[in-house]
């Protein structure tokens, strides 16, 4: 006969088997290094999000809202415009993957519904996964200088471990591929933990590491972002002190650390060039945004060829390389989406992002405690504006944490 401990156990098993799921399920989608390239790239979440789907079948909730809706109306119509373009085999792929990390994008919020439903804090494992995330970047990054040497320019261009050697500087790519994407990888986490009230020794541990490893990848525009949002930050606690002052150890060593962490960012990255023939390159590249708005202004005149439904889909590159004699993508997603899918792409693209900001502020109006759903929503769309990221599964991650906590919410008042 099964007695109510009996129960009790086997719950509290299937608990402890959940929550070591959703620690790897969550980290899958910080280790995109690790891929298998099959025409695409082949992350771990894809496959284990089929496994989850299978495994977990009978207890997921697939259900789509206005956001999801925006972002399919969105794929269809950079699918059409793919069949339009010159570059069709890059614009299928790119297709292709979108709608690949859309269906993870809803296998994984689901599987979070699901750990709400069981009373698991999803928040409990991100310290876990922040700590490898960061601790094994750094082991990489160290790794790859000792390969490297003395010899940096002779690895120009090249990636060894954790390492990316741009114009003779070793910047950290880590766990990630590339410095300024690995920031916006990053962001959630050093939003969490750096507004988290309360701080245990681990969560600042992993601040500090998250915050070196920012620093190493030597990301202008990334670190900028960290530098501004954490200036709203800092400007939404003062007058907030104004309106209540209140001296207290947090408001100080806040100030303190935004404070750190700007001299130590500007001292880095005036000091990191420290051989005069590279600060010649990098002032250079630093007037023209590292040759961006040269690349913003083909793009803009690319666009004006067809401004209601654009050049096509994963198109820029190819137009950008054949017409400009530029090997180079956009490096702005908004430019990007604008000159390949035109107006009308734009537009829809536009309201995704504007129900995704809707939504986030309704969950901070319920609970201020996830304000840092925000501010890592206002970094990433600062760092969008230098990086070509149209489709991450990055953004997708944030938004599942988004809609799990509009649903734990939900559950709450029902």
């Amino acid at each position: 006969m099964t007695t109510v401990s009996d129960i009790n156990t086997i719950k509290s098993k299937e608990t402890t088997l959940v929550q070591l799921w959703l620690f790897f399920y969550v980290f899958s989608f910080f280790i995109p290094a690790i891929n298998l390239d099959i025409g695409f790239s082949l992350k771990i979440f894809m496959p284990l999000s089929v496994l989850t789907l299978l495994v977990f079948f009978n207890r997921l909730k697939l259900n789509i809202n206005t956001t999801d809706f925006l972002w399919v109306i969105f794929i269809c119509l950079g699918f059409v415009s793919v069949s339009l373009s010159i570059d069709l085999e890059k614009g299928f792929r790119l297709s292709l993957g979108a709608l690949i990390i859309y269906f993870c994008y809803l296998v994984f919020r689901s599987f979070l519904f699901y750990c709400v439903e069981r009373n698991i804090k999803v928040e409990s494992v991100f310290l876990v996964v922040a700590l490898i995330f960061s601790s094994v970047s750094l082991i990489l990054y160290f790794i790859g200088l000792k390969s490297i040497g003395i010899n940096v320019l002779s690895f120009e261009g090249q990636r060894v471990y954790g390492v990316l050697v741009d114009r003779a500087i070793p910047r950290l790519i880590g766990v990630v591929q590339d410095p300024n994407i690995f920031i916006y990888y990053a962001s959630i986490f050093i939003f969490y933990f750096g507004l988290k009230k309360q701080k245990a020794f681990l969560d600042i541990l992993c601040l500090v590491l998250l915050a070196l490893c920012c620093l190493l990848t030597v990301s202008r525009g990334g670190l900028l972002a960290l530098i501004l949002v954490f200036s709203l930050v800092f400007i939404n606690s003062f007058f907030r002190f104004l309106l209540r002052p209140k001296f207290t150890l947090s408001f100080f060593a806040g100030l303190l650390s935004l404070i750190v962490f700007i001299y130590i960012a500007v001292l880095f990255l005036s000091s990191v060039d420290d051989v005069i023939s590279i600060i010649e390159r990098r002032l250079s590249s630093a007037a023209s945004g590292s040759g961006r708005f040269e690349i913003w202004i083909n793009g803009l005149s690319l666009w004006q060829q067809s401004p209601l439904f654009g050049i096509g889909w994963h198109n820029f590159l190819y137009y950008n390389s054949n017409f400009f004699m530029r090997d180079n993508y956009a490096h702005n997603t908004f430019l990007e989406v604008l000159v390949e899918t035109g107006i009308v792409g734009f537009t829809i693209y536009f309201l995704f992002f504007l129900s995704f900001f809707y939504s986030i502020l309704k969950v901070i109006n319920s609970d201020s405690r996830k304000i840092y759903l925000l501010f890592t929503f206002v970094a990433m769309v600062l760092m969008l504006n230098n990086l070509s990221l149209i489709i991450s599964e990055a953004t997708f991650f944030l938004m599942a944490v988004v809609y799990m906590s509009l649903y734990k919410i939900k559950l709450s008042k029902s």
